[in-house]
């Protein structure tokens, strides 16, 4: 429980938005009550990208008390038709921590593509617009 409380920490004090010329920020689901609040559209996304790592993919690391969390910092793109894509390791502490994260945003994105679960895109004077995220997760290893 000790380690979800730490990961959701990081996952909510570490999604950074790139400035980008926009009105209204992505819509991860789940958000849509704040779609008048980019600041609390920014938090909420970041929670729920925490909350929805550790529940719908498998973190097939070592589940025991020899497992080191580490950090790995990704970037990517939340395009016009709201679909997360071009993964790219920023900084990590270890390959194969990054590599396990970017499994389990790769499995996530198809989770959601499975589950017709939508992020509604970013949006610039009415129109859909490319926003690029960065994101400092935790990977068990």
């Amino acid at each position: 429980m000790k380690q979800f409380y730490l990961m959701l920490f990081f996952g909510l004090a570490s999604v950074g938005i790139n400035a980008q010329e926009i009105d209204r920020f992505p819509i991860y689901p789940g958000c849509e009550r704040y779609m008048k609040d980019n600041q609390k559209l920014n938090g909420c996304l970041q929670e729920r990208l925490a909350t929805d790592l550790k529940l719908y993919t498998k973190d097939d690391s070592k589940k025991n008390a020899e497992a080191k969390p580490e950090l790995v910092k990704i970037s990517f793109v939340i395009d016009q038709k709201g679909v997360m894509k071009d993964f790219e390791l920023i900084e990590s502490e270890s390959d194969v921590a990054s590599k396990k994260l970017l499994k389990r945003l790769d499995e996530l994105v198809k989770y959601n593509e499975k589950r017709n679960r939508k992020i509604e895109p970013a949006s610039y004077r009415k129109r859909s617009v490319q926003f690029k995220v960065t994101y400092l997760g935790i990977q068990n290893v």
